[in-house]
């Protein structure tokens, strides 16, 4: 059989912190329920333990803890969901920074690679102009030689 009331009201009747009303319909809930019969009676002891240890139990102690908990699970979905934007943020502008890093390196290379390839023609073309003009110059001993 399942129960249909409320057992969490259970310690706030403990504590005598429900209306009338409530009280009355959780008393009545008792008399046919065994397992919030049980609950209650686990609670009683609960709290007869503490109030012979020195401990005041005036507050509905798994209200508070059910509350704690489900604060804390929405402030981890919150914490989870923060996380997950920043490192997809952080990853886009990683991957971002590298691709237009990796294209400038590119052109770099390409221009650097460019750039040596006409200093070499200019080297090339100089070293046949000098052996040309050395030709020349051996030619005109040549023709001047006494």
């Amino acid at each position: 059989m399942v129960c249909k009331g409320k057992p969490y009201q259970i310690s706030l009747y403990l504590d005598n912190m429900l209306s009338e009303k409530e009280k009355y319909a959780l008393e009545e809930h008792l008399k046919e329920c065994a397992r919030c019969r049980e609950i209650l009676e686990e609670y009683r002891l609960l709290k007869s333990v503490l109030n012979r240890d020195g401990f005041t139990v005036s507050v509905d102690i798994e209200y508070s803890v059910m509350d704690k908990i489900t604060r804390n699970k929405r402030l981890i979905v919150k914490i989870g969901v923060a996380a997950s934007m920043l490192f997809f943020l952080g990853t886009g502008v990683f991957i971002g920074s590298h691709m237009t890093g990796g294209i400038n390196v590119a052109k770099n290379s390409n221009a650097k690679l460019l750039e040596d390839v006409k200093a070499r023609e200019k080297h090339n073309k100089d070293v046949y102009n000098f052996n040309k003009n050395i030709e020349n110059i051996k030619v005109r001993y040549e023709e001047v030689s006494f």
